[in-house]
């Protein structure tokens, strides 16, 4: 299996790529981070893709190319509802450490401001690509079956696709960033409503739970 980092990594992690944890558990990456305790680059994405199938902390995380790359160690994560801001929350989120090559640098970035139902968004998912949407609720509760349990998801944004025929996700692009028009980070995405709609978290109780601030990566391994 391939290094931990070398030039295809450099090239290949990114937003939107096709992750896998230590079990084969197929998801995307969400986007990058910075922690707030010791500044360590990290990725974001579903709590199911990286700690799916029993996996646990500080499993390699790899990107499954035709030989796999070894990118990042699993950190933490939780799956289940939490208090924020005064609300009942339904989070999926999990995090990875990275592992990059020393001039790998990273610029802090914010996340949006609340959503509002109409707000136009999009997100990059390994197995869909980049599709378009409408905000139809903005604090959204639908009970929906998770490992054979009925699990109450209070407070997540509910996405409509622009294109009728084109769902806005599917299986794979689990932990994709929802981002606004202006490319801001609003929410996780995570599954799909009864009515065939994406569900994703909101990025802000993300980031509190998990201790880390948003970031972009500017540069990556060799050139």
């Amino acid at each position: 299996m391939g290094s931990a980092w070398d030039h295809r990594s450099a090239v290949l992690l990114r937003a939107g790529a096709r992750i896998a944890n230590a079990r084969g558990i197929p998801g995307t990456l969400g986007c990058f981070a910075l922690t707030l305790d010791e500044e360590k680059p990290v990725m974001l994405t579903s709590e199911h893709v990286l700690f799916g199938a029993g996996a646990r902390e500080q499993e390699p995380v790899w990107l499954p190319e035709v030989e796999p790359i070894r990118v990042a160690r699993t950190r933490h994560g939780r799956r289940g509802t939490v208090r924020h801001a005064s609300n009942d929350v339904y989070v999926d989120c999990a995090t990875a450490e990275l592992e990059l090559a020393n001039d790998s640098r990273f610029i802090p970035e914010s996340a949006a401001p609340a959503v509002s139902a109409g707000d136009t968004v999009h997100k990059v998912g390994a197995s869909t690509g980049t599709t378009r949407g409408t905000i139809s609720d903005a604090y959204y509760s639908e009970t929906v079956s998770i490992g054979g349990r009925n699990v109450r998801t209070s407070g997540q944004i509910l996405v409509r696709s622009e294109n009728p025929a084109q769902p806005f996700n599917a299986a794979g692009d689990s932990g994709a960033a929802l981002r606004n028009e202006d490319g801001a980070v609003v929410g996780l995405l995570w599954g799909v409503s009864a009515s065939g709609d994406a569900l994703a978290c909101p990025i802000a109780p993300v980031l509190w739970l998990l201790n880390i601030r948003l970031a972009r990566i500017v540069s990556s391994g060799p050139n």
